[in-house]
């Protein structure tokens, strides 16, 4: 089954990188299911960062505390 022609392997990136592609990726992504599963991707790797990556990247995503 497939991801579609929006979906980005992301290997062994590290969770900043990928999170880089995520965004890159929200500007141009208009299916509200595809944007959905990718804030929710955001939201499990922003776990992973250092508190100032964190704050950077919640803030780059609109998500809220």
């Amino acid at each position: 089954m497939g991801r579609g022609p929006d979906y980005i392997d992301d290997g062994e990136r590290e969770p900043s990188d990928r999170l880089g592609e995520i965004f890159g990726h929200l500007a141009r992504i208009t299916d509200l299911d595809t944007r959905g599963k990718l804030i929710n991707e955001a939201r499990g790797l922003i776990l992973q960062l250092s508190d100032s990556e964190r704050s950077y990247w919640r803030q780059q995503l609109g998500l809220s505390d």
